[in-house]
């Protein structure tokens, strides 16, 4: 949610504002993306170490905890980087599909609903698991463990220094954007363009620019806004 947040609200970004997919939003953040970066980065995990494990019996998931960190074979490594890279992102857009399509468009729950679920699912599973646990003792750590944990918790950290420091209005973004339509004319396409008059201006609009973009214009300049 940070790296979302941020990255949308300062215009590393910019999402279509027509997109029905990404109308639901938590912090500038749409569901459907937590949802969908949540089912990736499973995809990824499972494919890694279970290639790992596949490539190299020296480390698979039937060894201690301590052993399935080791480092393995340059070719089980390759084929687990590579392989997982390559597949993860296919198959977390399967699995985000088998969750959206019969919830939200057969059902019509809404897409908040199906992530508070899935994320309070994962929750449940991890902590019972965790229960049950055959640890039996704390797992030493390295230097670089540690290293590796500062890191990731000041990476995140950074986020929310940020939000706090920098001002989102004073961010400008020029480059593609979503396509300028003409707002009295419904061209019937699947991906509809973005009309002046009625777009949401809660994560960008023109402000900065001496007039908006004409009608047709895919590249132009959009102007942060701040904090609601």
């Amino acid at each position: 949610l940070p790296f979302d947040m941020v990255s949308i609200k300062f215009l590393h970004w910019t999402l279509h504002d027509t997109e029905q997919l990404l109308s639901e939003r938590v912090y500038s953040a749409p569901w459907t993306l937590l949802l969908f970066f949540a089912v990736a980065s499973f995809a990824f995990s499972y494919l890694f170490h279970n290639l790992r494990s596949w490539m190299d019996r020296s480390v698979g998931t039937s060894q201690p905890t301590d052993r399935r960190w080791a480092v393995g074979t340059i070719g089980a490594e390759l084929v687990a980087m590579v392989g997982a890279a390559s597949v993860s992102l296919s198959v977390g857009t399967g699995l985000f599909l088998a969750f959206s399509y019969p919830l939200h468009t057969v059902l019509g729950i809404p897409h908040r609903i199906i992530v508070i679920g899935v994320f309070l699912c994962v929750a449940t599973v991890f902590w019972k698991f965790d229960r049950k646990s055959n640890r039996r003792m704390p797992m030493s750590q390295s230097l670089l463990d540690h290293a590796l944990n500062v890191i990731t918790v000041g990476h995140f950290v950074l986020y929310f220094v940020l939000a706090f420091v920098l001002r989102p209005e004073d961010t400008v973004s020029s480059g593609r954007h979503q396509p300028i339509g003409d707002c009295h004319h419904t061209t019937g396409t699947s991906a509809p363009p973005l009309c002046l008059d009625t777009f949401s201006r809660t994560d960008y609009d023109f402000h900065c620019i001496s007039k908006p973009p004409n009608v047709g214009a895919y590249w132009y300049t959009v102007c942060g806004t701040p904090y609601e």
